[in-house]
C-alpha cells in the first residue's frame, strides 16, 4: 500500500501591514533622534558675540591691529592736562630752542643751536629714566595730542583718585609681549604747551639734534641724576618709548572724558582683575554692569554685580567701543563698552563660575530668521504628510481595479 502523497503546507498569507512593534519603532525613531539632538544642543555652547558694559578701576588688554590698517592704535584723545609723567622713555624731543636750566637754585639760559633732545644716560644702566612735564602756575594747560602704540602691545589702564573729587590720575602701562618688538616700533606720546612749562627729568641727558652732525652733549648741572628745564612755550613735545615699553600718568584738566571719548580700540585679549593687598587676584569691577547679546535683541541682558568676576576666553573681532568716567556709590571708575565674539565667558565667583555663552539651543530658539524657517517647516511637514496620504488613498483603488 503506497504512502499517501503529502501536500506541502499552505503558507500563511502575509499581512499587508508591518508588525505593530516595527510600526511603533518607526514612529518613535524620529522623536528619539530629535530629542537627542535637542539635548545635545542644550548642553553644547558655541562662540557668542557679547556686549559688556563694565565700570572698573583697572583693565589689561593686548592691542590688535588697528581698524584703519595703520601700524599703531590711538589710545588717548586730544585733551588738556595739568601734568604728565612718563617712565622708560628712550627719547624726548622738544621743538623749542629757548630753554632755561635750574642751576644752584637759579634759572640760567642755555645756548642751543639745534633741537634739544633728552636721552637715557649710559651710566644709568638698570635705572628707569623718567620725565615729568607740568604747566607753570597760572599758565594755560598743556594739551596731549595723541598716545599711540603698535599691535601686540600689552596695555594696562588704571584710574586713581585724590583726596579731592576732581583729582583724577589716569595711568597707561604699555609693555611688550613675546610677539612685539617695541624697539623697532615704539609707543609714542605727542604733547604741546601753549604757555610756560617745566620739565623734570631723571637719568636723562640733554643733547642737541644737529642736522648733519652727531648729537652734542650739553654739560648741565645735576647730570646724570636729575635735570630741570623750563621754557616759555613749546609747539610739540614727542616722547618715544623704549624696548621695555612706556608708562604714562596723566592728570587731566576737568573731566578725563575728553581724553577717552570716541575711541575705538581693537584688542586681542582682555582681563578685568587687579592684585589685592595680599597679592591675590580680585575682580576690578567697582559698580554693577551688564552683559547682553547684540545678535539677539529680545534676549534679556545678564546683570552683573560689583563683586562679580568677569573672564573672557579666546576672543575675536573685539573692540572697546566707548570709554568714559563714571561714579557709583562714591567710587570713580572707567566705564567701558566692549564688543567681542568670545569662545569662553565666565561670570560670578571663582568658586562657582557660570558659563554665559549661548548654547546651540539658545541660538536656534532665539534666532528670528530661524523662527520663521521653523514656522514654515512646521506648516509644510503636516501639509506634505496629508498630501502623501491623500495620494496613497487615490492610488490604491486605481491599482485594485
Amino acid at each position: 500500500m503506497s504512502r499517501a502523497k503529502q501536500r506541502p503546507p499552505t503558507p500563511r498569507p502575509r499581512s499587508p501591514h508591518p508588525p505593530i512593534r516595527r510600526r511603533v519603532l518607526v514612529l518613535l525613531a524620529p522623536t528619539v533622534v530629535v530629542l537627542g539632538l535637542v539635548l545635545a544642543a542644550m548642553l553644547v555652547h558655541r562662540p557668542t558675540r557679547v556686549e559688556l558694559v563694565l565700570t572698573v578701576d583697572r583693565f589689561t588688554a593686548t592691542l590688535a591691529p588697528s581698524l584703519s590698517g595703520q601700524g599703531s592704535t590711538e589710545l588717548i584723545n586730544h585733551g588738556q592736562v595739568r601734568s604728565v609723567r612718563i617712565d622708560r622713555p628712550s627719547r624726548v624731543s622738544l621743538a623749542s630752542t629757548s630753554l632755561e636750566v635750574l642751576d644752584g637754585g637759579a634759572w640760567r639760559a642755555l645756548t642751543l643751536t639745534g633741537r634739544p633732545v633728552l636721552q637715557p644716560v649710559p651710566e644709568a644702566q638698570g635705572l628707569a629714566p623718567a620725565v615729568t612735564l607740568h604747566t607753570a602756575d597760572g599758565a594755560p594747560p598743556g594739551v596731549i595730542k595723541a598716545v599711540r602704540a603698535p599691535a601686540g602691545t600689552l596695555m594696562a589702564m588704571d584710574l586713581a583718585t585724590g583726596t579731592k573729587a576732581e583729582q583724577v590720575w589716569l595711568t597707561l602701562d604699555l609693555a611688550p609681549n613675546a610677539a612685539t618688538n617695541l624697539a623697532a616700533d615704539p609707543a609714542r606720546v605727542h604733547l604741546t604747551f601753549p604757555g610756560p612749562f617745566q620739565l623734570d627729568a631723571d637719568y636723562l641727558q640733554l643733547t642737541e639734534d644737529l642736522a648733519g652732525a652727531s648729537a652734542a652733549d650739553l654739560q648741565v648741572p645735576g647730570y646724570p641724576d636729575s635735570l630741570s628745564l623750563r621754557a616759555s612755550s613749546n609747539r610739540i613735545v614727542t616722547v618715544k618709548g623704549s624696548a621695555q615699553g612706556l608708562v604714562i600718568q596723566l592728570e587731566p584738566v576737568g573731566s578725563a572724558d575728553a581724553l577717552l571719548r570716541d575711541l575705538q580700540i581693537p584688542i586681542a585679549t582682555v582681563d578685568f582683575t587687579r592684585q589685592g593687598p595680599g597679592g591675590e587676584h580680585e575682580g576690578s569691577l567697582v559698580a554693577p554692569g551688564t552683559l547682553s547679546y547684540p545678535d539677539f535683541p529680545n534676549k534679556a541682558p545678564v546683570a552683573l554685580s560689583a563683586t562679580d568676576f568677569v573672564s573672557l576666553g579666546p576672543i575675536e573681532k573685539a573692540r572697546i567701543k566707548r570709554l568714559s568716567l563714571a561714579s557709583d556709590g562714591g567710587r570713580t571708575g572707567l566705564k567701558l563698552t566692549l564688543d567681542a565674539v568670545a569662545s569662553g565667558i565666565r561670570i560670578g565667583t571663582p568658586e562657582q563660575p557660570q558659563d554665559a555663552r549661548l548654547t546651540w539651543f539658545d541660538w536656534l530658539w532665539d534666532n528670528p530668521a530661524l523662527r520663521i524657517l521653523f514656522s514654515i517647516a512646521g506648516w509644510l511637514f503636516p501639509t506634505s504628510l496629508a498630501g502623501y496620504k491623500l495620494w496613497q488613498t487615490l492610488r490604491t483603488p486605481a491599482e485594485d481595479s
